[in-house]
């Protein structure tokens, strides 16, 4: 399952913009700890997540960080609460290069009721250099005749 990250949410954090017109989430130069959440749709009850791909691309020789994760939201009386599934594979290469991360789960996730999904990517830019992300691919294992 691909998910698109032109539909990302930047968070309080600036340092992420989204292109929809080519379906890209950017990170600018000499940015700090910014952060975007991009949603996961089309999860069923009861499938399970297995892995997940990060893929983009980063311009520039200097530092930088690419931090991502995946978080469920569940729904209770009277509050939403957000909780960290696990730690994808980070990023921390210092050269140009092409992102392509696969990072299995450590405890392979089955979905359930009342809950959202969705990865949080937190990115720190050094002075010319950017990243750019143009997917993130799900891996799940679909339960037939369960409720969607």
């Amino acid at each position: 399952m691909l998910l698109n990250v032109g539909t990302a949410t930047i968070g309080a954090t600036a340092g992420w913009t989204t292109a929809n017109d080519n379906n890209l989430l950017s990170m600018a130069a000499s940015q700090t700890a910014g952060t975007a959440t991009i949603p996961v749709n089309g999860v069923n009850i009861g499938d399970t997540i297995i892995a997940a791909r990060l893929r983009g691309g980063t311009a520039g020789a200097a530092a930088k960080t690419l931090l991502w994760s995946l978080w469920k939201t569940t729904s209770a009386s009277g509050a939403i609460t957000a909780v960290k599934i696990q730690d994808m594979t980070s990023d921390t290469t210092a050269t140009a290069h092409a992102i392509d991360i696969e990072t299995y789960l450590t405890t392979q996730y089955k979905t359930a009721t009342k809950e959202q999904y969705f990865f949080l990517l937190t990115g720190t830019t050094a002075t010319g250099v950017t990243i750019d992300i143009t997917g993130i691919e799900l891996d799940i294992k679909r339960t037939l005749g369960q409720e969607s």
